[in-house]
């Protein structure tokens, strides 16, 4: 289980900063940012920004 976790391409990143446009009780995300281990990243999730995500950051750069 550790050496998954530093060879793993996906790696665990908490939601840093977001916008949203409220609709009723409701947030519909516009814009996700997460920060990990390398850094911030900014992938393509909108609508749903989840607070945890597993993330390859190699992905969205």
């Amino acid at each position: 289980m550790l050496a998954w976790l530093f060879l793993a391409p996906a790696t665990v990143h908490i939601r840093w900063w977001y916008q949203y446009v409220p609709h009723g009780k409701e947030k519909h995300f516009i814009h996700c940012t997460y920060l990990g281990i390398e850094g911030l990243v900014t992938p393509d999730f909108p609508p749903d920004c989840p607070f945890f995500a597993l993330i390859n950051p190699d992905d969205w750069r």
